[in-house]
């Protein structure tokens, strides 16, 4: 953590140490801040402004992970499936192996999508959990008017890759019947799929 990185315009000066620590531990600018503060350093040696953030993090992309949560994900999985044989996943890992965007639809999710699946929304901004990882629920209406689920996905990342499979890996939990029509949100590049 004894570290300095100095902006080449002389305004943002942050310990990398501190900068990797709150990154992945979720925490905004003025948390950072604090953690200078907490740290005991003159302030010059902490307070940056929100574009030195978005200019080192655009240096320095932060790889985000479920840690280890992704086991316990795996391990529930594993039990549904053995419980019920129609229950599916998909897991997309990323370049080092690690659990990156798990999908799942359970056998009720999947019955009600053949009868009512004509119409699908998927919308990666339904809700951020504590991590800030979209859940993106696939849902449809049902013949009372009813919202159904009929899959769901953690998204770590938003890459074109991702939603190319995650669509790939609905269509087949849906035996590789496509919907009549599929809404999404302005944010999951649909276009490229």
């Amino acid at each position: 953590m004894n570290s300095v990185v100095e902006s080449r315009q002389g305004v943002d000066i942050v310990p990398s140490g501190v900068m990797y620590v709150s990154m992945d531990g979720n925490h905004v600018p003025a948390e950072m801040n604090h953690v200078g503060k907490s740290m005991s350093l003159p302030e010059s040696n902490y307070t940056f402004k929100n574009t030195g953030l978005l200019n080192y993090m655009t240096r320095h992309p932060i790889r985000r992970t479920l840690g280890r949560d992704a086991q316990n994900l795996l391990d529930y999985f594993k039990k549904m499936q053995a419980k019920n044989p129609g229950f599916y996943y998909a897991i997309q890992l990323d370049e080092e192996n690690r659990m990156a965007n798990p999908f799942w639809a359970d056998a009720r999710s999947r019955a009600a999508y053949s009868h009512f699946g004509d119409a699908v929304i998927m919308d990666t901004m339904y809700r951020r959990n504590q991590h800030t990882v979209p859940f993106a629920p696939f849902t449809g209406v049902n013949h009372h008017g009813q919202k159904i689920m009929f899959g769901c996905a953690l998204l770590l990342d938003k890459s074109e890759a991702t939603f190319v499979w995650l669509f790939q890996t609905f269509l087949a939990a849906m035996n590789d019947q496509p919907p009549v029509s599929l809404t999404t949100d302005k944010d999951s590049h649909t276009g490229c799929s």
